[in-house]
């Protein structure tokens, strides 16, 4: 009987271990289904592969009933989230690594999966490589005899990959290529080390970029690593002293084909032979079978670690890791970094400040709290706060997609706490004076609204990778479905939408056609690869229009029926200079519309009640699924 295999995320790793999966026998291995928070992703994905289903959420695969184990692929801060999503509905799960971003996080995976009495193992691909094999038989049959020293070195110049220096996305060079020094170690002298030494180097944005890690271990025995995102490519070794003779693999040591026993003496593995390997990313990459392999034998046997790589090395591995960077100055948990916490609270001159979100969900002085993590973090980030019974002002989009929009607005439902999505243009004056005009019938009963995003930002490292909540529509142009919503209201009868995607599947520029009960219409339309020009909102009535002639998403002006330009005066801010954002001062109005809620007891706030939160997501879920990959 197959081992029935779904697939968590649709980036590059997951199709080069796909690729592998494909070449095994179809008797043994079978990929039954793929998941992507985007909808066409997963598509593309599936066809690619021939995977007969193919989901726009993780949670729709953590309830297909005919998988046995799923493969995580996405990226670092979300596999924490989506192991537990799988683990708690039965699912066996390989889950790439790092597992997690602290010891914390791996633990609760950990525990999670004893509990369910359900397989999980890190994806450490190495520890499947045959030359792993090979050298753990050699120290045990004291070929080289006490081995009192390890060495390994993992340098490769990829200071342009941005994801890397991105805090928010568990960026560093430790946890993306480093930890491969850490398992090296880990898998000769195993258990924790008695003595943790690192010093290295970090980017302006505090992520670090290179590091030597000294580890002592019980009996005198050392570990000397390094790793390096701006070192050349050299030598990638991974070398093992004994009291007798060495081991070393002399080069690429994570996906090893030879080890070299003595100077003439060279033990060769070959690669599993694959047809099909193109669009494949990593080198070596048919070592994905040894892994796939593996996993398959331990769930025939029943059982619920893989010996390769058991819970005690992945849990000794984060350890090893969380040490490491606390002392290069780093918290290794997304933008839960303790100095940047540290930093922001002496700007603000606020009183408390906190290296981890559970910290913070437990603070009893806290009213409401603020999220304005990355796109991807939102939904773990508001589930935390609410189930902690806090009140959350969360970032727009407040999730990827409307399962999980759902999920969030149910929990603050159930917990009976305010959860608005921070849609900041709501709060304008602008915007209220908008519907009141309608509601007086000042231009009639309203039949087209049009609205038009158009910024020339398409660099931006967050609007170009899918994986971390990428796309204009989602980032910015969501506005534009944000203006529809706010004078029709409810879902459209029809969605119609044109847009231009990269090859990575994010989305740069799109027309979106809305057509509502009553023959009315939105028209809208953005582009991030355009110079800047007006972004309008213009909504057309019966008896004349309104119009935000520009900025339409944090207004301070708008041209009445008549004519008439009302301006309005935005807050006063101490040091606006600094502000990042234009007419960011208006951030002023969503406070005081928060604070009007807390003090009225709701749960919603009558600027952006669950309902259009809702809606705007399922119309942008929407949009995205009609666009075309070129």
């Amino acid at each position: 009987m197959a081992t029935r295999w779904g697939i968590c995320g649709a980036g590059k790793i997951s199709y080069d271990f796909c690729l592998c999966l494909r070449s095994l026998p179809r008797e043994e291995h079978e990929i039954v289904a793929v998941a992507a928070r985007d909808k066409g992703r997963a598509e593309e994905f599936a066809t690619r592969f021939e995977v007969g289903q193919s989901y726009g959420s993780y949670e729709e695969l953590a309830q297909n009933p005919n998988i046995d184990v799923v493969y995580i692929g996405t990226i670092h801060t979300q596999h924490v989230e989506n192991s537990l999503l799988f683990i708690n509905a039965g699912k066996n799960v390989l889950c790439e690594k790092p597992m997690a971003l602290s010891l914390e996080g791996c633990k609760k995976v950990l525990t999670a999966a004893k509990q369910k009495g359900v397989f999980f193992a890190e994806a450490f691909w190495s520890r499947h490589f045959p030359a792993y094999k090979f050298i753990q038989e050699q120290i045990k049959s004291g070929q080289i005899g006490e081995v009192v020293l390890v060495e390994a070195t993992f340098a490769v110049p990829i200071l342009h990959v941005p994801r890397l220096f991105d805090l928010e996305l568990g960026g560093g060079g430790l946890m993306d290529i480093g930890c491969y020094t850490v398992q090296a170690a880990n898998l000769i002298f195993k258990g924790k080390p008695e003595l943790i030494v690192a010093h290295g180097s970090k980017a302006e944005s505090g992520a670090d970029k290179t590091a030597v890690i000294l580890l002592k271990y019980p009996g005198e025995k050392f570990a000397t690593l390094a790793y390096s995102t701006e070192g050349s490519q050299g030598a990638n070794h991974f070398t093992i002293h004994g009291t007798k003779g060495n081991l070393v693999i002399p080069d690429s040591f994570w996906y090893p084909t030879r080890v070299v026993v003595r100077e003439n003496d060279v033990k060769y593995f070959q690669l599993p032979s694959i047809e099909d390997l193109e669009g494949s990313t990593f080198g070596n990459a048919q070592g994905f079978v040894y892994q796939a392999k593996c996993i398959r034998q331990c769930l025939l046997k029943g059982e619920k670690e893989c010996e390769a790589i058991p819970h005690e090395d992945s849990e000794t591995i984060m350890y090893i890791m969380e040490e490491a960077l606390k002392q290069l100055g780093i918290t290794a948990v997304a933008a839960r970094n303790k100095g940047r916490a540290e930093k922001f609270a002496v700007d603000f001159d606020i009183p408390q400040n906190y290296g981890s979100y559970e910290e913070l969900s437990m603070d009893p002085n806290v009213d409401v709290i603020y999220v304005a993590t990355i796109g991807p973090m939102h939904v773990e980030a508001s589930l935390l706060f609410i189930n902690a019974g806090k009140n959350v002002l969360c970032e727009k989009p407040m999730a990827l997609t409307l399962a999980d929009c759902k999920k969030v607005l149910s929990a603050a439902k159930e917990k009976g706490t305010l959860f608005v999505e921070a849609y900041w243009s709501r709060f304008f004056p602008v915007y209220k004076l908008i519907q009141d005009e309608i509601k007086a019938g000042t231009i009639g009963e309203v039949m087209l609204a049009e609205a038009t995003f158009a910024m020339l930002i398409p660099t931006i490292d967050k609007i170009n990778d899918p994986e971390i909540g990428g796309g204009a529509l989602l980032d910015l142009a969501c506005y534009t479905v944000l203006a529809a919503n706010t004078v029709f209201k409810g879902r459209p009868d029809r969605i119609i939408a044109e847009g231009t995607r990269k090859s990575g599947g994010d989305d740069r520029a799109g027309v979106v056609l809305l057509k509502y009960p009553g023959n009315k219409f939105a028209s809208l339309a953005y582009s991030v690869e355009v110079n800047n020009g007006p972004s309008s909102f213009i909504i057309r009535g019966t008896k004349g229009s309104l119009q935000i002639p520009d900025f339409f998403m944090a207004p301070d002006r708008i041209i009445l029926a008549n004519g008439e330009t009302k301006v309005f005066d935005l807050p006063q801010v101490k040091n606006h200079e600094n502000l990042r954002y234009p007419n960011s001062q208006g951030l002023t109005y969503e406070a005081q519309g928060i604070r009007r809620s807390l003090l009225s007891g709701l749960t919603e706030s009558p600027e952006v009640p669950h309902e259009d939160s809702e809606t705007i997501m399922y119309i942008l879920q929407e949009v995205l699924k009609q666009y075309a990959l070129p």
